[in-house]
């Protein structure tokens, strides 16, 4: 019940955090059951952060979101996506980076990765040569 959360902006998990810490055990249950969780639309970064150490044993995530400001190479939202056990991580164009990804240990663990701007894959210093469990499919190309 309640494994796999949807969250489609701002508002709507600025209700989820504050329901959640309604009581102690709502943090536990976000900290423990939720294992998929998909946020998408125009999210502040710092909302980012405040959903992912709560929600802390998320081993699938999709950030289908344009955050402000921008993720670049030292935000902090890498080190939070570093402390999750993730397996799947799909980013959205709008997540920017360059070698932050073969920085951090736990993120060299993803078996799956899907970026949704095919010009990152294409760049030579994006530090996706680190992720070592991964394999590269290009992206499909439109007739």
């Amino acid at each position: 019940m309640y494994q796999q959360i949807a969250l489609f902006d701002e508002d709507n998990i600025q209700q989820f955090l504050a329901c959640l810490r309604l009581r102690p055990m709502h943090v536990e249950f976000a900290q423990t059951a939720i294992t998929s969780l998909y946020i998408d639309g125009m999210v502040n970064a710092s909302t980012v952060l405040d959903i992912l150490s709560l929600c802390s044993g998320v081993k699938y995530l999709a950030l289908m979101v344009d955050i402000y400001p921008d993720i670049e190479d030292h935000s902090p939202i890498w080190r939070a996506l570093d402390h999750l056990p993730l397996a799947s991580l799909a980013l959205y164009g709008g997540v920017h980076f360059i070698n932050s990804i073969s920085t951090f240990r736990r993120l060299k663990h993803i078996t799956h990765l899907d970026l949704i701007d095919s010009g990152v894959v294409m760049k030579s210093n994006t530090g996706l040569h680190s992720l070592d469990n991964l394999t590269f499919n290009p992206p499909l190309s439109v007739a």
